[in-house]
């Protein structure tokens, strides 16, 4: 999966293990609606020269900075601890649960 391009949150999170954990996710900067269709980057959040900057690339296409890639993988390991057979639905809704909160959900 290449990195530096627009994709959709469903296509990144089916492949969230085999990113690399020091990337982050950048998503819309405005009017997120998080769900499979969100157009979202992968890149590396060093590639700055200032580095509390969004990559110039992400602010090109509108995004700005979400999590890191190793907090969204930690997010998938936490719900595939709690449940069986994660749904695309349940793991976007605890990923912005976690960029909400800054927590996992606890499914019960």
């Amino acid at each position: 999966m290449s990195t530096d391009i627009l994709i959709t949150l469903d296509k990144v999170l089916l492949k969230i293990e085999t990113l690399p954990w020091d990337y982050a996710l950048y998503i819309p900067a405005v009017d997120t609606v998080w769900d499979e269709r969100m157009m979202c980057m992968i890149l590396d959040p060093e590639e700055t020269e200032d580095p509390d900057d969004d990559p110039e690339i992400a602010k090109r296409n509108g995004l700005k900075y979400a999590l890191s890639i190793s907090d969204v993988q930690d997010v998938s390991e936490n719900l595939n601890a709690q449940i069986k057979d994660v749904e695309q639905e349940f793991l976007i809704a605890a990923v912005k649960y976690y960029y909400d909160k800054g927590a996992f959900i606890t499914l019960s």
